[in-house]
């Protein structure tokens, strides 16, 4: 049985790369950085502020699908991440797939060269859901405890 899902993929240049699998098992696909416009080809984000990566492709997301776009993994020891954590792409959206990185580095400028992986995305399929409103929810041991309360641990005194 073939589980594959078709997403169709639309290079809008030359130097485009595919999405690709790092190895069979990966999750996620990695999505390469297209070619700058205003500095001869590479991007080069200010400290502490953000850019729009092109990637140069575009895609057709099937209907009941989504896709997911993280931030790749090491990203988070050079201080660099994508603006909103994750970000979403409907399967209605063609348009250019651009990834907003952010520089949270103090001083240092962050330089991505065009084909350098500047984030990954998974497929998922959509969940059909109705939300009720209801005057009344059911009990839970947590009850209304956020924000950590599952990891707080009570001290003796």
């Amino acid at each position: 049985m073939n589980n594959q899902v078709i997403v169709k993929f639309k290079k809008l240049n030359s130097e485009a790369k595919m999405p690709v699998k790092a190895s069979k098992s990966a999750a996620c696909f990695d999505i390469y950085a297209g070619v700058s416009e205003t500095h001869g080809g590479t991007y080069f984000i200010a400290p502490q502020t953000w850019t729009f990566i092109s990637t140069g492709i575009a895609m057709a997301i099937p209907e009941g699908y989504h896709a997911k776009v993280f931030s790749r993994s090491g990203h988070g020891t050079k201080e660099i991440n994508l603006m909103n954590c994750v970000g979403i792409i409907d399967s209605d959206y063609r348009g250019e797939l651009k990834i907003l990185l952010r520089n949270n580095k103090h001083k240092d400028y962050f330089a991505i060269d065009p084909g350098e992986r500047v984030a990954q995305i998974m497929i998922e399929k959509n969940v059909d859901t109705l939300f009720i409103e209801v005057p009344i929810l059911d009990e839970t041991d947590r009850g209304q405890g956020g924000f950590g309360s599952t990891g707080i641990k009570e001290i003796d005194k």
